[in-house]
């Protein structure tokens, strides 16, 4: 089983030990990246060409694997970089629960996970943070100076009522 990472090791050597489908064996972030860079270096692939496959902006993959990485790995480029690299995660328990979370576990985080008690969240209308932008400049636009100028009263207003009732729980 491969630990992800190609120290030492020439990369058909390294494409030997992983032929039965493990590439990387991660417990923590640095692994992840390290599985990603290995799978890179196994396929001989350019950052640039990954970038231009997945749709992300350029050098954008080269950033994310550097060695001190300039950006993170999240929840939109995780499943761009797996698709095009042709990788999967695979949840696998290691070993036993350890005692001290079994002794914790309670009914409530039991009520919590259970179907249909989900939390709702609330959900931004625009994804993308320049659409919502431009959305909010047109909005302003539309809006004349005296409703800007109530809104603005109502949020100091509910900013003083909070903070108010802060301070008297204090006391």
């Amino acid at each position: 089983m491969c630990g992800g990472c190609l120290d030492g090791i020439a990369v058909r050597a390294h494409w030997r030990v992983c032929m039965d489908g493990v590439i990387a064996e991660c417990r923590d972030y640095e692994s992840l990246v390290r599985g990603f860079r290995s799978r890179i270096a196994a396929l001989n692939v350019r950052c640039e060409d990954i970038d231009h496959i997945a749709g992300l902006p350029l050098r954008y993959c080269a950033k994310l694997i550097a060695p001190i990485p300039v950006r993170s790995i999240g929840k939109t480029s995780l499943p761009l970089l797996l698709r095009v690299l042709g990788l999967k995660l695979i949840l696998a328990v290691d070993g036993e629960v350890p005692p001290r979370i079994t002794a914790q576990r309670r009914s409530a985080g039991r009520a919590m996970l259970a179907e249909g008690k989900r939390h709702s969240r609330h959900v931004l209308p625009f994804r993308d943070p320049e659409v919502a932008r431009r959305a909010r400049a047109i909005q302003l636009l539309q809006q004349g100076p005296r409703k800007r100028k109530l809104i603005a009263r109502l949020g100091g207003k509910a900013r003083w009522a909070k903070a108010r009732s802060g301070n008297g729980a204090d006391a």
